[in-house]
């Protein structure tokens, strides 16, 4: 980022229309170090949704080696079903880096913000909901309300097919990886950002011809971070022919539609498999 004086920087970055944007600051230095709430926890990352051409004014508690100093309010909030009026639990709530997930009766609050204004983003983990984003303004030792309606998701039908390389072990269960709950919810909820349990994740079938498919209904206009894997989001996932990490992105359609993907590779260049062989 670039400084425009003792205390602001800013960045211009191109993103897909429609993305979800998953980040937080660092500062670099002998060493690198994450920013922080005013309680002292590491934020693990600020939500941002692109709808458009936009600025986005974040304000800054704390380093992981300093201290936060200046004023709080908080934010409380209920988020319910426009269509049916009923509350909406589960929902990720995000405010200033800071995160909570709605709970049964659709309400949230967040304690601690600094004072100014933030972006809110209340987001569906499965996408069910399209995401809702807007400016929070927190005043000192304050209650900022909030009162939201989302609209529900229309659902369709998606169809991943995949081709695979010639090395692919044939007894190997692949599977789908991606940042919505039917996906596993992977990028998300480990400290990584990148892994996730095997088994949330829904598993291919094999085709006569090689490849390698999954139906699956998935709400329109979620957008999904994905990737083929055999189990694990990293080691085991698929990578480019250079051998990099590869992230696959899709903005879901509002009409049932088929994916046609081909992994390159499954390992990197400098990285050979082990079998394991085991008698019970």
């Amino acid at each position: 980022m670039t400084a425009e004086d003792a205390t602001h920087y800013s960045v211009i970055l191109p993103f897909e229309l429609g993305a979800i944007v998953k980040y937080r600051y660092m500062r670099h230095g002998a060493t690198s170090v994450n920013e922080h709430l005013t309680s002292g926890q590491p934020i693990r990352y600020r939500l941002y949704h692109v709808e458009g051409p936009g600025v986005v004014q974040d304000i800054h508690s704390c380093w992981t080696d300093t201290l936060f100093s200046g004023n709080t309010g908080r934010i409380k909030g209920q988020i319910t079903d426009d269509k049916t009026n009923t509350p909406i639990p589960n929902l990720l709530i995000s405010v200033g880096g800071a995160q909570v997930y709605t709970k049964y009766d659709g309400s949230f609050q967040i304690d601690g913000l600094p004072v100014g204004v933030h972006n809110l983003v209340a987001y569906a983990i499965d996408g069910m909901y399209h995401t809702y984003q807007q400016g929070a303004r927190i005043a000192t030792n304050s209650t900022t309300p909030v009162t939201l309606s989302l609209n529900p998701a229309l659902t369709v039908s998606v169809v991943f097919s995949v081709a695979v390389p010639e090395t692919t072990p044939a007894e190997a269960p692949l599977r789908l990886a991606g940042n919505l709950y039917q996906l596993g919810n992977a990028y998300t909820d480990l400290a990584g950002g990148v892994s996730t349990i095997a088994s949330r994740m829904p598993l291919m079938s094999a085709l006569p011809d090689g490849r390698y498919v999954v139906a699956l209904t998935l709400p329109v206009g979620a957008y999904l971070e994905y990737k083929y894997t055999f189990g694990d989001g990293l080691w085991n996932a698929e990578h480019t022919v250079n051998g990099a990490h590869l992230t696959r992105h899709f903005i879901v359609p509002n009409s049932n539609t088929q994916i046609d993907d081909f992994v390159s590779n499954w390992g990197t260049i400098k990285i050979a498999p082990i079998n394991f062989e085991i008698t019970v």
